[in-house]
This record gives structure tokens, sequence and C-alpha cells, in this order.
């Protein structure tokens, strides 16, 4: 038994060093066989850390009696720390993708409040569990349907969601919002988590970065995030704002044109 999880451990601590590498190496790759041969390295490692995580369901489906408690908690931690690090890697794949100014957005009609209802109902038992408040109130005047890469902007504002859940204590409250204003579309989340220290929020959509207080509560996290919501909203000729107070909470309002039609880049 402690054969398997030594060998799993180990394979994870090789999945972790090569991305450590490739992040260390970001800015070195600037020909296009190696910024090739690095997405595909992270492919293949997030493959291999599908496989592990897999692995790890099914030590689990084997059942609580048949393990010790260090047994058992040992492949507890593996689970999420293969969790964590799927993380880290779909953060590197999306950043590497929404900093490369050649990278070409998909444009379409598309209904923004049935996109975030998408996000809300993957959060929803989530919060439940965790005794948290969490809401979603739709424009009282219905939004169009407008222009906007999908699949991008569901990124952009589930990291934003996934942060407000993040960071925001059991019992607290958590709340989206969409409105029209101006002939824009403002997509708001309200929390009631722990907030970025004033000198720090600056910061706080530079890549990598992380708030300090963020830092002592979970010590994983590639602080990429944020920054990847920056660019993919920008790239929609958007904009995004903080308010936040340490220990109170943070709300994040995003600003997008309510395109009505094709932006000229998809059409190129």
């Amino acid at each position: 038994m402690w054969l398997e999880i030594i060998y799993l451990v180990s394979g994870l601590a090789i999945g972790f060093i090569v991305a450590k590498v490739f992040l260390d190496n970001k800015n070195s790759a600037n020909d296009s066989k190696e910024k090739d041969f690095s997405q595909a390295t992270i492919h293949e490692l997030r493959a291999y850390l599908t496989n592990l995580g897999w692995i790890f369901e099914k030590l689990i489906e084997k059942g609580v009696p048949s393990y010790t408690d260090d047994e058992y908690k040992a492949i507890s931690l593996g689970k999420s720390t293969v969790a964590n690090a799927n993380n880290l890697i779909n953060d590197t794949l999306a950043a590497v993708s929404v900093g490369r100014q050649e990278a070409r957005f998909r444009f379409s009609i598309n209904d923004i409040n049935k996109m975030i209802e998408s996000i809300v109902s993957e959060y929803t038992m989530i919060a439940k569990e965790r005794g948290i408040d969490f809401t979603f109130t739709s424009s009282a005047v219905p939004i169009p349907l407008f222009f906007f890469d999908n699949s991008q902007m569901y990124i952009a504002i589930h990291d934003l969601v996934h942060n407000a859940m993040k960071y925001t204590k059991n019992g607290g409250s958590i709340n989206i919002s969409t409105k029209l204003e101006e002939g824009r579309v403002i997509v708001t989340v309200r929390d009631t988590g722990i907030g970025i220290p004033e000198e720090e929020q600056k910061n706080i959509f530079t890549k990598f970065f992380r708030a300090k207080n963020a830092k002592d509560l979970y010590k994983e996290g590639s602080g990429l995030g944020m920054y990847i919501s920056k660019n993919i909203i920008t790239r929609h000729n958007g904009s995004i704002k903080l308010q936040s107070k340490e220990g109170e909470g943070t709300t994040i309002e995003v600003s997008l044109p309510l395109l009505q039609t094709e932006p000229k880049e998809n059409k190129n």
C-alpha cells in the first residue's frame, strides 16, 4: 500500500518540477518551436496528472475501513494535491494563450446571463456545504445577446468567482450580478472574504502576484487567475476594476461593450 503512495507522490513531484521549469523559463521560449514544445510538455503533464487523479479516486473508492487513518490522510492529500497541480497547469495554459497577441478569440453572439448561470451551478453545492449565501442577481432590464468569446469569457468570470469562493470564509456571502449601464454590460462579483491589503491592490492583476494574506491562508496558488481575467476582458475592449478592504471583502466590476457586430479581428 505504502509503495503505491510513494510511487504516486514521486510521480506528482516530477510533475511539479516540470511545471516549475516551464514557469521559470516562460520568457525564454521566443522561437515558435520552443513555444510548441513548452505547450506540448504542459499538455502531457496535465494528462499525467489526470491519470494520477483517477488512481487516487479508485483508491478512495476502496473504502475507509480498508485503510489506517494515516493511509487515508495520505490518499486524500494526494487527491487534493493533484487537483491543485491541475489548477496550476490550467492557469499556465490560459496565461500563455491570452498573453499572445496573435491568439485569435472566437467572437459570436452569446447570452452573458446564461454563461454566468452555468458558473453559478458549478459552485452552488460547495457554497451550500460551507454555509455561504451564494446568489446571482440578473439585470432587471433584459440584456440582449451580444458578441463575445464564450469560452474565454467563461474562464475570466469563473476565475473571479473561484477566488471569491476560495477566500470567503464559511458562513459568508457572495453575490454575482449583471446590469445594463450606458450601452455596456456590467458584471459584478461581490464577496465578504478576507479582502486585499490596500498597499497590495495595485499589483493584483500582475502575473504571478498573490497578496500576503492570501498566501498566509493558502500556500498553493499560481497567482495567474486575476492576470488571466484582466487580459481576456481587455481583449474584449472591456475593463475591470476592484474595490477591497482587508478583513471585509472585495468587489470586482467588469464592464463589457455591448457589441452587436462581429469584431474585425474575428473576420480576418
